[in-house]
């Protein structure tokens, strides 16, 4: 890449990777994703706004929310906009300083838009 100062790609087989066997052992986590939603989402106030970073995390909140009777009014979930949650909830925040305003994210996200 250095000698031709191009962008290239690395093409790997299908299945390549299917027979790899991590030397770490499985690990049992004492709290799942869907719980650490519930706990956040019963510990914030009903005049909160919640931005959820897209994939399973804002389909949870939803779940959640359709669950348990809630509206969905104060939550932006953002579907296919990955690492856009922090930017959209920065903004919220601003245009709304009376409110407290979450963003739900996770770590890839986060990463994609931090510089």
């Amino acid at each position: 890449m250095d000698e031709y100062e191009t962008p290239y790609a690395l093409l790997v087989k299908r299945q390549t990777f299917l027979s790899f066997k991590s030397p770490r052992e499985a690990v049992e986590l004492p709290l799942r994703r869907e719980q650490a939603v519930e706990l956040l989402v019963t510990a914030f106030d009903d005049d909160d706004v919640i931005v959820s970073t897209t994939g399973m995390l804002s389909r949870e909140l939803y779940e959640y929310r359709r669950t348990v009777g809630q509206s969905h009014e104060r939550d932006f979930l953002t579907v296919g906009s990955m690492g856009h949650a922090s930017t959209i909830g920065l903004g919220i925040a601003k245009a709304k300083p009376e409110r407290d305003v979450y963003c739900l994210d996770g770590d890839g996200s986060v990463l994609m838009h931090m510089g």
